[in-house]
């Protein structure tokens, strides 16, 4: 409950998670008006990269990225030419390219000016990016305000990221100034789903799995539901998510096959975070033959598109010489990595190898920062692991009443 919790907080933080204002539902999208210039072949080709693009943030969120990284190894010249011409459609996607690095030299100012460009053209897409921009202060002047108006606005023009983005607003207050507006969340929410959104299908999964107070109680049977529409409809997120529920046996039957037929579905579409955990399936033979060899590959295919679960396995794999050979020093590096991308899990290990000297020198005080660091992520093993240096002073001075704090939180985890 507190990762789903915290992917909410992640998508307020992006708008600096101080966005004030009212925001009232407006019952009717506003026209889409992007006009290009350029022959018309041209134009049906940036359609068509566009459309394309969507389908891709659909599956899932970093898929977009990745895809647009590709397209531009081919697209790119096309796109600068087309923008010169202030065609809104290739002044995004050059944007996008700008502002992430993706394809090209990170160039942020560009690419902010680029989406700037486009969404005042009137492109939802852009509007969207250029909030994160202006939530961030990446390549542009922060300014949480501007971000909220852009996100309602590329929400209004039917953006389906726009819309579930408003949604989330809604539900942390962020939309109004005030109070959590549960309705209005869920009306947005329900408004990309009309749009044929596969991502709105698999956050209101989300929604019913945990609940949102009185308003919106928790009610699994619903969330199965709506996981398995967006899994259907094609979201990859949604499709790891019923097969770790196949596999964990939560809300459904345990079936460790159909978890593993979800799992390469998601694999299949490019999810990293599927490729671990089909990984971890054959780590130790559930649902498929044991094949450690396999797991490290599918672990090496999700650390190739940055995923710091996938870093902090293939550190395992390296520990324990399973897939591979055993190298000490290569399980602290891609641990390390691991940590560094966030990894909770990858903390908690990295805090174990400093403690005992696993492929590097050990050192009590960086074991004592990065199992904080762990437990403060709400890993249960680092919580544990943190107690021990509280009660044994590793890293820090004896505190048997810190050691207990954290066994406590631990169990309540």
């Amino acid at each position: 409950m507190r990762r789903r919790i915290r992917i909410m907080a992640a998508v307020v933080a992006l708008l600096d998670g101080g966005l004030t204002g009212a925001g009232a539902l407006v019952q009717e999208p506003a026209p889409r008006a992007v006009v290009g210039r350029g022959d018309e072949a041209e134009r049906a080709r940036l359609a068509a990269d566009l459309s394309e693009l969507d389908k891709h943030t659909e599956m899932w969120a970093a898929s977009n990225d990745e895809f647009l990284r590709k397209l531009a190894a081919t697209r790119l010249p096309a796109w600068r030419s087309a923008a010169e011409r202030d065609d809104p459609t290739a002044s995004f996607l050059l944007g996008r390219c700008l502002h992430e690095g993706l394809g090209v030299e990170p160039d942020p100012p560009a690419g902010a000016e680029r989406l700037r460009k486009a969404a005042e053209a009137g492109l939802p897409e852009a509007m969207f990016y250029l909030a994160a921009a202006y939530g961030q202060g990446k390549g542009i002047e922060k300014d949480p305000e501007k971000g909220r108006s852009w996100i309602k606005r590329a929400a209004e023009l039917g953006c389906p990221s726009g819309m579930v983005t408003y949604g989330i607003l809604h539900f942390t207050g962020d939309a109004t100034g005030g109070a959590p507006d549960v309705p209005g969340g869920l009306a947005w929410y329900t408004r990309a789903i009309e749009s044929g959104s596969s991502l709105a299908m698999s956050m209101l999964g989300d929604l019913y799995l945990l609940g949102a107070g009185e308003a919106v109680p928790a009610e699994p049977a619903k969330a199965v539901e709506w996981y398995r529409r967006a899994s259907e409809a094609g979201n990859a997120v949604a499709m790891k998510t019923r097969g770790l529920m196949y596999e964990e046996g939560r809300h459904v039957q345990v079936d460790h096959d159909e978890a593993v037929s979800w799992y390469r579905k998601a694999v299949a579409l490019g999810y990293s975070g599927a490729m671990v955990n089909l990984g971890n399936c054959h780590a130790v033979g559930r649902g498929v033959p044991r094949d450690e060899r396999k797991a490290f590959e599918l672990y090496l295919q999700a650390v190739e598109l940055g995923n710091p679960t996938g870093m902090n396995n293939l550190g395992g794999c390296y520990l324990n010489g399973a897939g591979v050979a055993r190298d000490e020093r290569l399980a602290y590096r891609w641990t390390k990595r691991a940590a560094d991308a966030g990894s909770p899990d990858g903390m908690n290990s990295l805090g174990v190898y400093y403690r005992k000297g696993i492929g590097t020198a050990d050192d009590h005080g960086l074991a004592f920062k990065w199992l904080s660091r762990a437990a403060e992520a709400d890993d249960r093993r680092a919580m544990r692991n943190l107690s021990d240096c509280h009660h044994l002073g590793i890293g820090t001075h004896v505190d048997l009443d810190m050691a207990a704090t954290w066994i406590r939180r631990a169990e309540s985890e």
